[in-house]
């Protein structure tokens, strides 16, 4: 009888102890589309390195909105354009300036895009990483 309260005992502090390893969901990929990365976005990585300025994007029907502080110790506003093409090497964004009729700097393979996240890639820069985080609304105080 020792022997089985003993068994029990055991058994039951094993079970107390068990832990079940904490699973990381992973966040589904989202096909990239006007749709799915229309939205409000923060700069949040660039180059693997925190940023030291803030820039956010709002992304909608083809049109950009852009704030941010580059260079400056105040937010500044650009709008414009932006197209997605897709080929056989993935989809890509380019961005065409409403106050200089210019492009942006790069054009941006987007290589990953989830609900919370996107990350695009310089086209002729493999090392110019962004990395955008969903934020809940674009900041307003411009």
């Amino acid at each position: 009888m020792k022997k089985l309260v003993l068994l029990l005992i055991s058994a039951a502090f094993c079970c107390i102890s068990c832990k079940k390893a904490a699973v990381d969901p992973v966040e589904p990929q989202l096909d990239i589309t006007f749709i799915n990365t229309s939205g409000d976005w923060k700069l949040d990585k660039w180059k693997a390195e925190t940023v030291p300025f803030e820039l956010y994007i709002h992304l909608k029907a083809k049109k950009f909105v852009m704030a941010h502080n580059v260079g400056s110790m105040y937010m500044e506003r650009t709008t414009g354009s932006y197209n997605l093409v897709t080929d056989n090497y993935g989809t890509c964004i380019r961005g065409l300036y409403d106050f200089t009729n210019s492009f942006w700097s790069h054009t941006y393979k987007i290589t990953s895009l989830t609900a919370s996240r996107m990350e695009w890639v310089a086209m002729d820069d493999p090392d110019d990483i962004q990395v955008f985080v969903r934020v809940p609304e674009f900041p307003l105080d411009l």
